[in-house]
């Protein structure tokens, strides 16, 4: 099969009907040849890496000239007599200029189809009422997705600051949800009690146990005034409720005693150190868990606190204005969640605490770098009213709508099933979350 695609800057447009058919070649239409050919070579990589020899052609002509379209067109006909035509995307002219080849060479039944990129669902264009199977699964991973914009995800396998594989067990995921219930409680005193944990674990004396942190009384209270906490470090209702479950093995603090503190594991104890990433990992789970009707997973890859190098493997080529775009990220070059619905992806930040002013400027800029069009952005603040440099409310939810960006405020009034549902629908750009804002 010889696929004929018009170029878009949309990797899900140019490459959904390869992906369908996985043709012996794919000729791409377009009129930049430097951007044509940037994009090729990342798609040769991509399927060469999954065994698939696919021949990549460009032809390059002028957008505004018809003729020039047409020209192309019949040139590559009368080359190849096993032509179909993805519609999915491409200019105006290209559209119309595939329906004069069409009619033009209506004997030859040329086929064409079109394919919904968030539904998957293939429409026959050429009205000979075949409608092409799908042979093959519209979907790859949030890996696969930057690799194809030209950034690369980074682990922490192999870079200093890289993702992590969270080690997803049964018993894990049962944690997450026990310390998502005391959390929801009241997100600012999870906050708070995190900080507490975290300026012991810095006090930590050396050796022993990594699940045990014992520190000096005095130290910790002398870091904690330096905090300018003015309270008690440890809050005694979140404490016990942590011991009750079982996430606290011993903890002890009282009548003069050092700090000594015994978590259940280490996925715990990073849970406990870090304020907001019991949020991040509760929509990972989540997404991880929600289904469809039949049972197929929501999303067929995710992954949490991903980080990105934005030029990846097309260092000394990098797209044009890249450099800008990755200093503007420079200072957050993380996405908190990210998941991929098919060839649809998402992109979610997750603040269980204040809710820094450029935040949605980072959520714009990682989205369209590497989604284009088809990403969904998503912003998850449970602590809405706490906007820095004190930006009205009202103000920043309407500056989200601008931007394309569902804000949630109402997570912590969920419970694991209500958390799910939520989540099942983040990739659906119909969906409207309910906002009360006051």
């Amino acid at each position: 099969m010889t696929l004929i695609e018009f170029f878009e800057e949309s990797v899900a447009e140019n490459l959904c009907s390869s992906l369908l058919h996985m043709p012996d070649r794919v000729i791409f239409i377009g009129h930049n040849k430097k951007t044509m050919q940037r994009h090729v070579e990342r798609y040769r990589r991509f399927f060469s890496d999954k065994g698939k020899d696919i021949e990549f052609i460009i032809k390059s002509v002028s957008k505004n000239s018809v003729e020039s379209i047409i020209a192309a067109f019949e040139s590559i006909l009368s080359e190849y007599d096993d032509c179909v035509f993805d519609l999915t995307g491409g200019d105006d002219l290209y559209i119309f200029g595939a329906g004069i080849i069409s009619e033009r060479y209506r004997a030859k039944n040329i086929q064409m189809h079109y394919i919904n990129i968030r539904t998957g669902v293939i429409y026959d264009c050429d009205l000979d009422g075949e409608k092409p199977l799908s042979e093959h699964p519209l979907a790859y991973s949030f890996e696969d997705n930057v690799r194809l914009y030209g950034g690369k995800v980074l682990f922490d396998d192999s870079s200093v600051l890289g993702t992590h594989h969270w080690d997803m067990s049964a018993e894990f995921i049962k944690d997450l949800w026990a310390m998502w219930e005391i959390c929801r409680a009241d997100c600012t005193e999870w906050n708070t009690q995190a900080d507490a944990f975290a300026i012991a674990e810095s006090n930590r004396e050396p050796g022993g146990d990594a699940l045990v942190t014992s520190a000096s009384r005095s130290a910790m209270n002398w870091h904690w005034r330096q905090a300018s906490r003015y309270s008690k470090p440890f809050n005694y209702r979140i404490v016990n409720k942590l011991l009750n479950k079982g996430l606290l093995r011993q903890f002890e603090f009282d009548n003069s005693k050092d700090v000594y503190i015994e978590y259940k594991s280490e996925q715990v104890k990073d849970c406990l150190l870090k304020s907001g990433l019991l949020l991040e990992l509760i929509v990972y789970a989540a997404a991880l868990e929600a289904r469809e009707a039949d049972g197929t997973p929501t999303y067929n890859s995710v992954l949490t606190g991903v980080h990105i190098d934005w030029n990846g493997e097309d260092d000394g080529d990098a797209d044009e204005g890249a450099e800008a775009e990755k200093a503007t990220y420079a200072y957050g070059n993380e996405v908190d969640a990210a998941m991929m619905h098919g060839m649809v992806p998402v992109f979610v930040s997750c603040k269980n605490g204040r809710v820094p002013s450029e935040e949605l400027y980072k959520l714009q800029s990682v989205a369209q770098k590497f989604g284009g069009k088809y990403a969904k952005k998503v912003l998850i603040a449970p602590r809405i009213d706490e906007v820095e440099n004190l930006a009205p409310v009202a103000a920043f939810a309407e500056r989200c709508r601008e931007m394309g960006i569902s804000l949630i405020v109402d997570i912590e009034n969920r419970d694991h099933e209500a958390v799910v549902k939520l989540v099942k629908e983040l990739w659906n750009h119909s969906f409207i979350p309910n906002i009360a804002l006051n």
